[in-house]
């Protein structure tokens, strides 16, 4: 009896949804979803009866916030149940709710993933033809819908070598040849090309295959600095000195990127990953800046250290480089008269 009651409730919710849209201009019509039932949240025998509720009341705020005009509160809500309980509806729901925020690229996306979802739906029909409404508004700018979907999900999604977001990930494009590249730590790197057309959106879907672990050399031991007689002061001791320190800087700089690349990695939304991908290029930056210097420092210090070591071996060798390069040149004289001599 209380599973009958949830999925009535569902189907109530999703139909207030469709017909709040009903006093919106034409050109933005979008279709009901009154025939797709939060199925899993409400009866689905393989989820716990906590799971279930937890789904359920997530759904039901999510309803509450887009009645509201809470639209990304709305999102938000239905993309945590449709994670707890997966139902095409929520796909739906978040398309409607993309659409009252004038996003039509997560829109589209969005819309484009229900109909994979639920290729059976009574509103097939009329979600098609909001798709292609879409993608004829994306075309009139010059660029068109792309989602990349990836198994597992959650993937860093790069588009020609800039980080953009997370899969499931939907972002419009430019028509022609893009690269993709998707990580996920524990899995391999997968990169592929694919072509944007102005006419229709796309698809991109990769398998990430799981990462082989191979061992790493030993490092080489540290080279011992020798030790010599003082020249040019303690200069090359404090430029060494400040050219390590900032090389340790650097690497804190670096270490700390890469943690706050893990962090961005597990962001649940795009919007958490764009503040955490800021912070790991404002690092990175900095990173760059003091591995310059230090790398400057320390050069320079090596080259008054050579300076310093090398300068009493080069004061003892002139006269026997000299005397060496006279013999040669005298030999070399004497065997060009003698050979003279004997012609």
């Amino acid at each position: 009896m209380s599973q009958r009651r949830h999925s009535v409730l569902s189907k109530v919710c999703l139909s207030a949804l469709a017909l709040s849209l009903l006093s919106r201009p034409a050109h933005a019509q979008a279709p009901d979803a009154a025939a797709v039932p939060l199925r899993n949240s409400a009866g689905d025998p393989q989820l716990d009866v906590e799971t279930r509720n937890q789904a359920q009341r997530l759904y039901e705020y999510g309803v509450e916030a887009y009645r509201e005009k809470r639209y990304r509160d709305a999102i938000e809500a239905f993309r945590r149940a449709d994670g707890i309980a997966p139902s095409p509806a929520l796909s739906f729901n978040s398309a409607l709710a993309y659409e009252r925020l004038q996003d039509f690229t997560q829109a589209l996306g969005a819309y484009r993933d229900y109909l994979r979802r639920a290729p059976a739906a009574t509103n097939v029909r009329r979600v098609q033809q909001r798709v292609q409404e879409l993608e004829r508004t994306l075309a009139t700018r010059g660029v068109q819908g792309v989602s990349v979907r990836s198994t597992p999900v959650g993937a860093t999604v790069t588009l020609d070598g800039i980080p953009r977001g997370v899969t499931p990930f939907a972002a419009e494009l430019t028509p022609g040849k893009h690269q993709l590249e998707l990580s996920l730590r524990g899995y391999q790197d997968a990169r592929t090309e694919f072509v944007v057309t102005l006419e229709k959106a796309s698809d991109v879907e990769l398998s990430l295959k799981r990462e082989v672990m191979v061992a790493t050399s030993a490092e080489a031991p540290p080279r011992e600095e020798r030790t010599t007689s003082p020249k040019f002061g303690p200069l090359p001791w404090i430029t060494l000195g400040a050219g390590t320190a900032a090389l340790l800087t650097a690497g804190g700089l670096e270490l700390s990127r890469r943690s706050e690349e893990d962090r961005a990695r597990r962001e649940q939304t795009q919007l958490g990953y764009q503040d955490r991908l800021e912070s790991v290029e404002t690092r990175k930056d900095w990173a760059r800046v003091f591995l310059g210097v230090g790398g400057a420092l320390t050069l320079t210090s090596g080259v008054l250290f050579y300076l310093r070591h090398g300068s009493s071996d080069r004061e003892e060798k002139p006269s026997q480089i000299q005397s060496a390069g006279f013999d040669v040149m005298f030999d070399a004289s004497r065997v060009m008269i003698s050979h003279r001599g004997s012609l």
